[in-house]
């Protein structure tokens, strides 16, 4: 009996669909046999758990891949999200991009007030706040298990998933008034990413040796795929998010020295 119930279950190649059919025919073939009231065996009834766990061992990957690809979906609806808010900032401010001036940088100082206001790129009482977003959970990745908030209360000191892009931040203290006519590519310029790459590698850090693919919106607004290009030229050689991958003349940067610092010549696609 056995033999006829895998011919006839076998679907061609398909064994998780395969097993269900073996287990429905098992189930209607014994009932028949059974009818005169004689009750399944215990080596039936364990035959029968067998068969269900295999199918439950074969069904979770495939559930667990489905949830994790609707998380990559949602992250980039946030950005999509992120993108239109930065097109309606611009627009009200002269086509300005967001800067580091309002957040105490000096003009001319990128090399000192840059870095010392990059708390404001994600932190939701900097950029985030001036982009104005009547939702707040869109700041933060469905598979970000490092910055979202650990409670029900969401505060300007919480920390987003995504961060305006620290050489954008750089050059609207190099750059002061920074517009969106300055961007000498902008559907090959990163302005905006996710922290790290928290669905295509699933990497524990921003800075790693693995090459990350994040998230991302461009300069001309549009959220898309980011493979991360630069390296830093010292031990490790981390990938970096932080640069330009390509400076003057589409070289590439190997950060020795850092030529992807400018808006008005690098990019990250080639």
């Amino acid at each position: 009996m056995s033999e006829i119930l895998c011919y006839d279950a076998y679907d061609g190649g398909n064994w998780g669909l395969s097993f269900a059919r073996i287990l429905k025919q098992y189930i209607r073939v014994r009932g028949i046999l059974k009818r005169g009231g004689e009750g399944f065996t215990l080596i039936e009834l364990l035959v029968v758990i067998a068969i269900i766990t295999i199918l439950a061992a074969m069904l979770l990957p495939a559930l667990s891949s489905a949830k994790e690809k609707g998380k990559r979906i949602a992250c980039l609806s946030n950005l999509k999200q992120v993108g239109l808010a930065l097109t309606l900032y611009t627009d009200i401010n002269d086509n300005k991009m967001p800067t580091a001036l309002n957040y105490g940088a000096r003009p001319g100082q990128p090399g000192t007030d840059a870095p010392a206001t990059v708390q404001f790129t994600d932190m939701l009482g900097g950029v985030p706040k001036d982009l104005n977003l009547p939702n707040s959970r869109v700041w933060w990745c469905p598979s970000d298990r490092i910055n979202a908030p650990t409670n029900a209360v969401i505060t300007t000191n919480n920390y987003s998933s995504y961060r305006y892009r620290f050489v954008i931040w750089d050059n609207t203290v190099r750059f002061p008034g920074l517009k969106t006519s300055d961007f000498f590519r902008p559907v090959a310029q990163i302005i905006f990413h996710e922290n790290q790459d928290s669905h295509y590698k699933r990497l524990p850090t921003a800075y790693t040796p693995a090459q990350p693919i994040l998230n991302a919106i461009y300069a001309d607004f549009h959220a898309a795929l980011w493979k991360v290009v630069f390296r830093q030229n010292k031990p490790g050689n981390y990938y970096d998010p932080n640069w330009f991958s390509y400076g003057p003349n589409g070289a590439l940067n190997t950060d020795n020295p850092n030529i992807g610092y400018d808006v008005h010549n690098g990019f990250d696609l080639k």
